[in-house]
């Protein structure tokens, strides 16, 4: 009890884990290197080049990587993330109705809502679904337009779960296999899971 835990370079697992280089635990399990090199490859190809999803290709590249994952991954103002969704329609239907509710005059504003993102690929992809945290002022006019300035957080976690081949309102077949597929892989540690937050500003005039 208690001492240096020895075997954490290579993520707890000294049988069956080597770090030569001290960079990333390796194994010698042709599955999982194969697997792992599969999702690189749908990333990279399939994602980034054949669909032009670079948010997806992005994530799933992300889900592969070794790091901290106490903490969540935060994208600021100007990364592709942010941009993307703030151009979204589904965002910009949510915003809109945020500020229709609002009464006249100034208000401070601190409200949270759900997104589905259905409408673009690469979004639906990545994200599907994340919750949204308007918090700042709003000055409705009585024309019906308004002053905004809002700073705007977006949140999810980038994960799998498994979809029922039978359900194909979220895809097609091939869509939801590859889904699962995902999702085992994930079971198996080769995918890993992380909260991921978007960060940005509101601003209108």
């Amino acid at each position: 009890q208690g001492g240096l835990n020895l075997h954490c370079f290579c993520e707890n697992d000294g049988v069956n884990r080597y770090d030569a280089l001290g960079e990333k635990p390796t194994s010698d399990d042709l599955t999982g290197l194969a697997a792992y090199a599969f999702w690189r490859n749908v990333a990279n190809v399939y994602f980034g080049l054949l669909k032009g999803w670079p948010i997806a290709a992005m994530m799933l590249n992300k889900s592969l990587d070794d790091f901290n994952r106490s903490e969540p991954v935060v994208w600021g103002e100007q990364s592709d993330v942010s941009t993307k969704i703030k151009g979204a329609v589904e965002y910009q239907d949510d915003l809109d109705k945020l500020i229709s509710r609002v009464a006249l005059g100034p208000h401070d504003i601190s409200h949270s809502s759900s997104v589905e993102f259905l409408k673009d690929g690469d979004l639906y992809s990545a994200v599907k679904k994340a919750d949204i945290n308007y918090c700042g002022k709003i000055c409705k006019r009585r024309n019906g337009t308004a002053r905004v300035h809002l700073e705007v957080k977006v949140k999810d976690t980038y994960d799998f779960r498994w979809w029922d081949l039978d359900d194909t309102k979220n895809g097609s077949k091939l869509v939801l296999i590859g889904n699962n597929l995902a999702y085992l892989d994930q079971k198996s540690g080769i995918i890993k899971p992380y909260k991921w937050e978007a960060h940005f500003s509101e601003n209108r005039r």
